[in-house]
């Protein structure tokens, strides 16, 4: 038993101390901004620099977990030979936008002839990229619906002699096909929250909330995009009777939030702590509950409902 929590608290140690979460996709990754108050790429050391933004709550809830973009705001990260991916790209943030329907450049790196590069960017609460490939052809759509107010999942994926595809929040809302020539490459800097091209990065400006931006050289399957949907929550272990849950941030400071999706009526719960102990007991409902978990011990917890269902986090 002290061997098996002795593992568990290495293991929770070397999570805590990864930059990038370990539940965000590794092979590929070029650049990791989590936008947790600075423009510091946690994976490669491309790190930008803001100009007027200010830090913002996350779509777990988490005080300076995101940055909050008004017009005017914006990041430069200066320009990299690692940002020109040739013949696969991915792209994936979060965001949580005042205005979809305005026409808003979230992040990218194009020259002022528009013939190089890409464009992440939404316009009529649509997803609307843009990438233009080593011959300077544009391929672009406008595709799916961008709810207001809401955090939401972007991404767009490129595969040459493959396609180009678009996701909100993991579900495919625009495919082109590509031909055999990669992404045109530049020597921009990448832009986030305006239009990324670099003599004049204060047009369309995103207005509101930017998290979790990720940029990879090859093109991730879908799999993985609903990986990047999902990461920062975490799943059930077991579970009986077919109920789904779901418990982030993970690892947790002073609040948790349990969803259980489509359950009705009440719960009851325990929350164990690593040597087996009850720590904690309670009652959820149906949906999003909010807990405090500011008295627990440090470490992994198990919290479990009557009926059989368990998911693990950790406290930290």
């Amino acid at each position: 038993m002290k061997g098996s929590i002795l593992s568990l608290a290495v293991l929770v140690a070397l999570q805590a101390s990864a930059q990038v979460p370990g539940d965000i996709p590794a092979n590929g990754l070029v650049a990791w901004w989590s936008l947790s108050g600075d423009a510091t790429d946690d994976a490669n050391a491309h790190d930008g620099t803001s100009f007027s933004t200010f830090p913002a709550t996350d779509r777990f809830g988490a005080a300076d977990g995101a940055m909050d973009f008004s017009f005017g705001s914006y990041i430069t990260v200066p320009a990299s030979t690692a940002f020109n991916t040739g013949n696969g790209m991915t792209v994936a943030v979060w965001v949580d936008l005042l205005d979809p329907s305005a026409n808003q450049k979230i992040m990218g790196r194009t020259n002022y002839g528009f013939n190089s590069g890409f464009i992440l960017g939404v316009e009529g609460a649509g997803l609307s990229p843009e990438v233009w490939d080593a011959n300077g052809i544009q391929y672009a759509f406008n595709e799916g619906a961008i709810e207001a107010g809401t955090w939401t999942h972007l991404a767009i994926t490129w595969a040459s002699n493959g396609q180009f595809i678009g996701y909100i929040n993991g579900e495919v809302v625009g495919t082109l096909s590509t031909g055999a020539a990669g992404i045109g490459a530049n020597n921009e800097p990448m832009i986030i929250g305006g239009s990324p091209w670099s003599q004049s990065p204060l047009y369309f400006a995103t207005n509101g909330g930017i998290d979790d931006m990720g940029l990879w050289d090859r093109a991730l399957s879908s799999d993985e995009i609903a990986e990047l949907v999902a990461a920062g929550a975490v799943g059930v272990r077991e579970t009986t009777g077919g109920i789904m849950m779901s418990v982030f941030p993970d690892p947790a400071s002073s609040t948790i939030t349990v969803d259980v999706p489509g359950e009705t009526g009440m719960r009851p719960y325990v929350i164990i702590d690593a040597l087996g102990a009850v720590a904690m007991k309670g009652t959820l409902m149906g949906g999003r509950n909010g807990l405090s978990v500011e008295a627990l011990a440090p470490g992994v917890h198990l919290l479990r409902t009557e009926d059989g269902a368990v998911v693990r986090f950790c406290k930290e």
